[in-house]
């Protein structure tokens, strides 16, 4: 088997090392190589690099499993959609002195790559989301699909966080809170009350700001 890991920017690169270094350990993949649609297909460099369309040609849904790495939802999900529609499967990459509890249910792409990860137990992570260090997962919540929580979050117990959800560094959730889909919450923020879906929450909730459904969180993220 041959991992392709989607996307080529910062956190392409982050991932791409952790997945090195799970190799180093447990000999998983023969290779590993980029996808970006952004960049002209390389096959005789350092990395392999090759656009979607060329993995299509390349690679068959029973030789290459994929992990997206990119940090904006939006282009997270946009990126399951299509790796599901030519049915290639998704790689969910887990640091292997993370700890699982009995009652944890990890969908398919899920990365968690740090063992500096506290996950309560009673826990649902959706698929295709990205959880980064330092983070902590109170019991009973559900974190939706193609997700991304930043370093040095807290989410407390029972809480529902919807799909497509962007949650900034150092944020703090109150237990019982929902957080609804396309929402982001920046970095800082302390969440104490529910979220309606397509909003944007700044500092101490002292501003809540409704969005249009497809915003990015990051103003010059490129377009797929």
């Amino acid at each position: 088997m041959i991992l392709g890991v989607y996307g080529m920017g910062g956190l392409g690169l982050e991932i791409y090392e952790f997945a090195l270094k799970l190799n180093n350990r447990k000999n998983r993949w023969k290779d590993i190589l980029f996808i970006d649609d952004t960049k002209k297909t390389v096959v005789n460099g350092e990395i392999k690099h090759f656009s979607f369309e060329d993995i299509k040609d390349t690679y068959s849904k029973s030789e290459l499993e994929i992990v997206i790495a990119q940090g904006e939802p939006l282009y997270r999900e946009l990126i399951y959609d299509k790796v599901k529609l030519f049915d290639y499967q998704l790689a969910t990459l887990l640091h292997p002195n993370f700890y699982i509890n009995s009652s944890l249910i990890i969908k398919s792409g899920v990365i968690i790559n740090s063992n500096m990860v506290t996950v309560s137990p009673e826990v649902i992570i959706g698929h295709n989301t990205l959880i980064q260090p330092f983070v902590t997962i109170g019991h009973n919540t559900k974190i939706g699909e193609n997700c991304v929580v930043s370093a040095f979050s807290s989410i407390a117990g029972d809480c529902h966080i919807g799909d497509n959800v962007y949650i900034g560094m150092h944020v703090a959730i109150k237990e019982k809170t929902v957080i609804g889909d396309n929402a982001i919450i920046g970095m800082g923020s302390m969440v104490t009350r529910n979220v309606p879906n397509n909003h944007t929450v700044f500092l101490q909730n002292t501003r809540m700001v409704e969005h249009e459904k497809g915003t990015k969180v990051f103003n010059n993220s490129k377009d797929k």
